[in-house]
């Protein structure tokens, strides 16, 4: 698992998501003037999408060290229930392990 992570941390770094976030998305680094305020910046949808997939595959080695041989099982009753927002899907995911 420790490969795996620092693969993932050093996409995330390379990458610079969470400078982008800061300066970008959040705004938590803004100029003191408007002038100085530069334009929109993205990171790029392909990007974006390989750093999900490598959470996802990180989130499902930590569930199946974790949960056993049922987390697979569990990982497709979770996504069966996408679509019922009785429980919001952070929270679904959340009570993944207690799923029964």
């Amino acid at each position: 698992m420790e490969s795996e992570f620092k693969d993932f941390e050093k996409f995330i770094k390379d990458n610079h998501f969470k400078i982008n976030r800061n300066q970008f998305i959040s705004h938590k680094h803004l100029p003191p003037t408007w002038d100085e305020h530069q334009a929109e910046h993205r990171i790029s949808y392909l990007t974006t999408l390989k750093g999900i997939a490598k959470a996802l595959i990180l989130m499902k080695k930590i569930d199946s060290i974790y949960l056993g041989e049922i987390s697979n099982q569990q990982w497709h009753k979770i996504r069966k229930k996408r679509y019922e927002y009785s429980i919001p899907a952070k929270a679904s995911y959340l009570l993944l392990p207690y799923l029964k």
